[in-house]
């Protein structure tokens, strides 16, 4: 246009450069017979379509991206299979660049999500680390990206997020993706803001199933181990199956939303989980209208406060119960309580957390039977239905009956409110005892 003469320069990128336009641009230089120079930035791997990757055994495979780009670019509606041999012992080490994911997306832009987005990733074996580059995933999007999925069935993972991303979910600005975990070895870190599992900063955590494995997962501050990135709603996290810890960071829950997020669900219906809030005040399980149901499984909270308070799927308020299993090791066996999950139940510390309903129950666990009572409210008290009269005839009442302690003013009906009816659970010393109005003692 202005009639000087100057070297052409075009920059593409390796995963462009087998495009049919890329072609077409070459074609067209060639009969420009005029300075031209090609600078190809070659970030070592672009995936496109659905590709499988075998990693053997003693091999390794290092990628580092280029500047803004991901280790391994996954783009959306695209997917990376990763095989292991049968030793495990192959291994990809993947760093990503400034704004890149190590395993997903590239830079992206608030008006251009597309380019930080990733695909789907599926792990079924060999030693993966992942490093994500600032605002970015270990594996999952990039700056301003989300993930489709990311599917872990064995192997052994390891993703660290940079500045606000997700060790494995969304990047800054990305939501977390569908993970599904059913074996393997997993320990995901989030970046400052940015949870361990799910959402990156200003990230709703997405769906996150685990039924297997063993899961670690640690939030950065302000946002949760597996759920939401800083000031965005938990997600879904549902555990059926294997060991997981989930720790929150500061102001934020293990299992949850985030630090001034809301909402999302937590439901754990079998597995062995151990869930920490980040501060003395943060519940390890929850988070401001965070929905939680317990329907198996062992649950232990650094705190024992899951809050709201949980329900079974019944809707039924679920308590606390903590039994010992001195001397076990591995799985423990648990029988004897009917609708209640018990796969992948691990002792920790040789105790055994279950949250059960009101309720008398008589767990077996590894051949030792438990009798249990488990009380309906924070003023101990429980049905009277579970109660057996004189130890034969079950009580069929509406009634409840209030526990007897040795700090319990026992009277009768009409003097304290309910139907008179009281239980002694130990044994139980009491000066001066007064009976008034019609009591019923069991």
């Amino acid at each position: 246009l202005q009639n000087k003469d100057y070297h052409v320069i075009a920059l593409i990128g390796d995963g462009a450069a087998t495009g049919g336009m890329a072609y077409e641009a070459l074609n067209n230089a060639s009969r420009l017979k005029s300075n031209f120079i090609i600078v190809l930035n070659d970030n070592n791997m672009s995936i496109s379509g659905n590709v499988n990757l075998i990693i053997a055994d003693g091999a390794s495979l290092a990628v580092t991206g280029a500047y803004s780009m991901s280790a391994i670019h996954v783009p959306s509606n695209s997917s990376l299979t990763v095989w292991g041999q049968l030793g495990g012992t192959g291994a990809i080490n993947a760093v990503g660049a400034y704004h890149g994911a190590a395993i997903g997306g590239n830079d992206g832009s608030s008006s251009d999500t597309i380019a930080g987005s990733a695909g789907t990733i599926v792990v079924n074996g060999g030693n993966i680390t992942a490093l994500g580059g600032n605002y970015a995933a270990g594996i999952g999007g990039g700056y301003y990206g989300n993930c489709e999925a990311v599917t872990v069935n064995g192997g052994t993972v390891t993703a660290t997020g940079g500045s606000n991303g997700a060790g494995i979910g969304g990047g800054y600005h990305g939501n977390g993706a569908a993970v599904t975990i059913s074996g393997g070895t997993v320990t995901a870190t989030g970046g400052s803001s940015a949870a361990g599992i799910g959402g990156g900063y200003d990230g709703v955590g997405g769906a996150v199933t685990i039924s297997g494995g063993t899961v670690t997962a640690t939030g950065g501050d302000g946002a949760a181990g597996i759920g939401g990135g800083l000031s965005s709603a938990g997600g879904t996290v549902t555990i059926n199956g294997g060991v997981v810890t989930a720790t929150g960071g500061l102001r934020c829950a293990g299992l949850g939303c985030s630090y001034r997020g809301t909402g999302g669900r937590v439901a754990i219906t079998g597995g062995t989980v151990t869930a920490v809030g980040g501060g003395s005040l943060d519940a390890d399980i929850g988070g401001s209208d965070v929905a939680v149901t317990i329907d198996g499984g062992c649950v232990f909270g650094a705190k024992a406060l899951v809050d709201p308070a949980p329900l079974d799927s019944t809707d039924r308020p679920v308590r606390l119960v903590t039994l010992d299993c001195p001397g076990a090791e591995g799985p423990v066996r648990v029988e004897g309580l009917k609708g209640y999950g018990t796969k992948d139940i691990y002792p920790i510390e040789g105790k055994v957390y279950l949250y059960l309903p009101a309720g008398r129950f008589t767990p077996t666990i590894n051949g030792v039977t438990y009798d249990v009572i488990v009380f309906d409210s924070d003023t101990d008290r429980i049905p009277v239905d579970y109660i057996g009269l004189n130890g034969t005839t079950p009580v069929s009442l509406s009634a409840e009956a209030a526990l007897v302690t040795e700090n319990t003013e026992w009277i009768g009906t009409g003097l304290i409110g309910g139907a008179g009816w009281y239980v002694v659970t130990n044994d139980v010393t009491i000066f001066d005892l007064k009976v008034l109005g019609t009591a019923n003692l069991i």
